[in-house]
């Protein structure tokens, strides 16, 4: 088996891996502080998301490397909402996407 088709494969079997992780830990939402406007809520949401994301930016090294940057990349988002004062709550539910 030619070494690309080898890669491919531990890239998308490591997709999918993060996707049912990700799938398993989808209960709750983010609540924001009291006198937050939506608009407020959103670009939050967003800025957490990017920073989350671009500091994060890697050589992943097969699903190992894929699990541990998507790791780090949670973990910073959460770091990133309770900065700016949210608190996750595993019953709501989220009204802003």
């Amino acid at each position: 088996m030619p070494e690309e088709e080898v890669n491919v494969r531990q890239v998308l079997s490591g997709i999918v891996l993060i996707s049912l992780l990700a799938g398993c830990a989808s209960g709750g939402a983010w609540v924001s502080p009291a006198g937050f406007t939506d608009d407020q809520v959103r670009r939050d949401l967003y800025e957490c998301q990017r920073d989350s994301s671009a500091a994060n930016h890697s050589a992943w090294i097969g699903a190992a490397g894929q699990i541990q940057a998507q790791t780090r990349a949670n973990d910073l988002y959460r770091q990133c909402m309770r900065s700016k004062a949210y608190r996750w709550d595993s019953e709501a539910v989220a009204t802003i996407h």
